[in-house]
């Protein structure tokens, strides 16, 4: 490769945004770089059909002494299942959002969440809340 593609290198920029750090750590060279942002708050306008997250819990069987399902074969063991559970509410899941499975073999437990969205002609009872709301209680937690 030329090094006529290459994009200069503005030297003083480089020293601006790089500061060496006083201690070598294993003979090696390195360097910080201090980042900011602007804390430029997140817009939700509050608008649009309201999503409803679900999130099953499950414990593994004590009988297996070790577990080597994939993620892909544990919802698929619970597809049904919570297919009807989401009916019972009310609900169906939105397409185009994938379910999330979490394993923790450690604690032998599993949980798979899904997102859903309220059938024809069925109402919410919760109260939706924004993603504003939603962020802003989790940062105080």
């Amino acid at each position: 490769m030329a090094k006529d593609n290459a994009l200069p290198v503005d030297e003083k920029l480089q020293e601006q945004m790089a500061q060496k750090l006083d201690k070598d750590f294993d003979g090696h060279e390195w360097y910080g770089t201090e980042l900011k942002s602007d804390a430029t708050p997140i817009i939700d306008p509050a608008s649009g059909k309201p999503a409803i997250i679900r999130m099953f819990d499950f414990r593994m069987d004590k009988s297996i002494r070790r577990f080597e399902a994939t993620k892909q074969q544990v919802f698929s063991a619970h597809s049904k299942q919570i297919l009807t559970l989401l009916w019972a509410d009310g609900l169906r899941p939105i397409e185009g959002v994938n379910p999330r499975v979490s394993i923790d073999t450690r604690k032998r437990t599993y949980k798979i969440v899904v997102a859903a969205e309220p059938r024809l002609h069925q109402t919410v009872i919760e109260t939706p809340n924004s993603l504003n709301d939603v962020l802003s209680t989790a940062h105080k937690k």
